[in-house]
């Protein structure tokens, strides 16, 4: 049987190997994700439409009442997201972009 060592040090790495794989494919895969919810932002989606947008599919932070905002995905930390230019309350424009 295995000593309790053994169990915990087994549990540690498949944590850390889960972890580091998660993070691999979270990077590795989200251009298109981020790109396809970007082209799901239409032009005429009022404010709150979009921050409910937003928030259900983990894009933040919440977009401003006007002008340029940038949505990033929290997955990535920001890095990739969508550049929404907003007017009167109404989005006017959204456009994929990464952050480099």
């Amino acid at each position: 049987m295995m000593s309790l060592w053994k169990t915990v040090n087994l549990f540690v790495g498949l944590m850390l190997v889960g972890g580091i794989s998660y993070c691999s494919y979270s990077f590795a895969s989200a251009e298109n994700r981020v790109r396809i919810l970007c082209s799901e932002i239409q032009p005429g989606m009022s404010i709150p439409h979009l921050r409910e947008f937003a928030s259900v599919n983990g894009l933040g932070p919440k977009p401003r009442e006007s002008g340029v905002s940038y949505i990033g995905e929290t997955k990535t930390f920001g890095r990739f997201g969508c550049k929404v230019l907003v007017e009167s309350g109404v989005v006017k424009t959204a456009e994929y972009n990464f952050a480099d």
